[in-house]
């Protein structure tokens, strides 16, 4: 974690936190994101047409790595 100063002394702002990603093979991403979309789509959160659509760009994505 690395600590920036946001600006000087005196105006009020102090320093924050940035925390570096972590990067995830994109096929351990997949299996959890699809899981999502069910849920969501199953309680009626994500219209169809909408998970269609982020289905084919897993696909997609994921057929590249």
């Amino acid at each position: 974690m690395a600590e920036t100063n946001t600006a000087g002394p005196g105006t009020g702002l102090g320093t924050r936190s940035v925390r570096a990603g972590r990067h995830r093979p994109a096929a351990l991403c997949a299996e959890s994101y699809a899981r999502l979309l069910d849920a969501l789509t199953a309680r009626g959160r994500l219209p169809e047409p909408a998970a269609a659509h982020a289905r084919i760009r897993l696909d997609r994505d994921t057929a590249r790595s």
